[in-house]
């Protein structure tokens, strides 16, 4: 696998990872605009210069943009999880170094957004990068979640830019099940997906001034800067087990997680990816529907309170090979089906109109 690297080193050893060409930051009517919808994923596969490594990234750079405006300022959820490779390893949802972590941001069609990875209230934290290749994965929220990623309307087109005159090496777009190129898609370019290593953490080094404010709020806050990072209650999570504690590939189901000290709006991830549909308000039960984007093997049961208190059920949770299993034995219970229609990516040229009803 081949990666484009432009290497930028910027005053206080900074250094900006990226594929794209661009150089003013900006949308440009000759880009492309894509829509993704859930559970795909734009990946973009970058790679550091020896003499830079080791990096601590904690900066993830994106543009998220509006071909004439109208839509600027619009909020929205998305996705971030950050994958350590080998050299000529493919990106995969096998597993993540980094998140996946919700992020809201806003639609600009002038500036670069700029996404911090280090919020000691939530335990986030910076990611050591030393050697081989890092991806970044920027995905679509879950419908479950009632949000919507930026889309195409009869006034505007708004979504992950593509810059047309990049290399298109190292860039991919994940749907779920399986990756593949831009250009087997018929798109040419590099999506506008940046990381930052080293220097002042989350300074705005390299950037034109984006519209995050480097705040990172949960899925289920709701609002952009109304997080004030305390837990109601003060609870420390223990999650004891998850029933049913397994299904198909490609489906989802509805399971309850059990154990103690769960705020009301906690939030529970399998595998990096978020249970929708949660309920339950007591401390010890929360129940809702698994996610079904998960890869077939075990993945971590993660219960996270307001606060970022935190506790792993390690592998709790298995993706089984339904073509490999002669009769269903899911603790007696059914197993969900498949959620939404063929995914798809909407790429469309920056003058395009598309009507969404």
């Amino acid at each position: 696998m081949l990666s484009i690297l432009l290497s930028v080193a910027f005053a206080g050893g900074s250094v900006t990872l990226r594929n794209d060409t661009n150089t003013t930051d900006s949308y440009d009517t000759s880009d492309l605009v894509a829509w993704l919808v859930y559970p795909e994923c734009a990946v973009v596969v970058l790679t550091a210069d020896a003499a830079d490594l080791p990096l601590d990234i904690h900066t993830i750079q994106l543009y998220l943009g509006s071909s004439t405006g109208n839509q600027d300022g619009e909020e929205t959820m998305l996705e971030i999880g950050l994958q350590l490779l080998e050299d000529g390893e493919m990106p995969s949802l096998i597993h993540t170094e980094w998140g996946f972590e919700a992020f809201w941001l806003n639609v600009s069609s002038t500036n670069l957004t700029e996404l911090c990875l280090i919020n000691e209230e939530g335990g986030w934290s910076d990611l050591r990068y030393e050697s081989g290749q890092l991806a970044v994965f920027v995905c679509a929220p879950e419908p479950q979640t009632g949000e919507t990623w930026p889309y195409s309307s009869s006034a505007d087109t708004s979504g992950l830019i593509i810059d047309v005159d990049s290399p298109s090496e190292g860039n991919w777009l994940h749907d779920g099940h399986n990756i593949q190129t831009l250009q087997s898609m018929g798109a040419s370019g590099s999506w506008i997906i940046r990381a930052i290593g080293n220097g002042d953490p989350c300074s705005g080094e390299g950037t034109s001034g984006g519209n995050d404010t480097g705040d990172t709020l949960k899925a289920d806050t709701g609002n952009a800067g109304d997080d004030t990072g305390q837990s109601s209650g003060g609870l420390t999570p223990l999650v004891f087990s998850i029933t049913p504690s397994s299904a198909y590939y490609a489906t989802s189901i509805d399971a309850v997680v059990i154990g103690e000290g769960f705020d009301p709006d906690a939030l529970i991830y399998i595998g990096g990816l978020p249970m929708s549909a949660l309920s339950g308000q007591d401390e010890v039960v929360r129940s809702g529907v698994t996610p079904s984007a998960l890869p077939l093997g075990s993945h971590d049961v993660v219960v996270i309170n307001p606060d970022g208190q935190t506790d792993t059920l390690g592998g709790g949770f298995v993706i089984l090979d339904a073509n490999a299993i002669s009769e269903r034995r899911l603790c007696g219970c059914g197993v969900g089906a498949a959620s939404g229609a063929p995914w798809l990516i909407g790429l469309v040229l920056a003058w395009r109109r598309r009507r969404v009803r």
